[in-house]
């Protein structure tokens, strides 16, 4: 979700339509909803141009090279916060993982 461009988004924030990055392109059909919706709307602002990015986890001025190491230090700088928040909450330990589930 990090490079969801503004232009994957189809229809009044019906769904979502992105290029893969690791399947050569295959593209992706998502249905928003509700939920969905508000997060996304959350983020965006008038001013958002079609290749601008919905999430700010990456910019366009960074370097390609760069961008699998920005999500990388991000996912581990959230890894690091859940867990001090499971220490201070629930006294057990708390990971942000991703999973690949293909919904059409």
């Amino acid at each position: 979700m990090a490079f969801l461009n503004v232009k994957d988004i189809q229809g009044d924030f019906e769904r979502i339509s992105y290029p893969g990055q690791k399947t050569k392109g295959k593209r992706f059909s998502i249905k928003i909803n509700e939920p969905l919706k508000k997060i996304i709307q959350s983020f965006l602002n008038n001013e958002a141009k079609p290749n601008d990015y919905v999430f700010p986890v990456l910019k366009h001025s960074d370097l390609e090279e760069q961008h699998y190491a920005t999500i990388e230090n991000r996912r581990k700088r959230l890894n690091k916060n859940l867990k001090e928040i499971a220490k201070f909450l629930l006294s057990k330990n708390l990971l942000f993982t991703l999973h690949r589930i293909a919904m059409l």
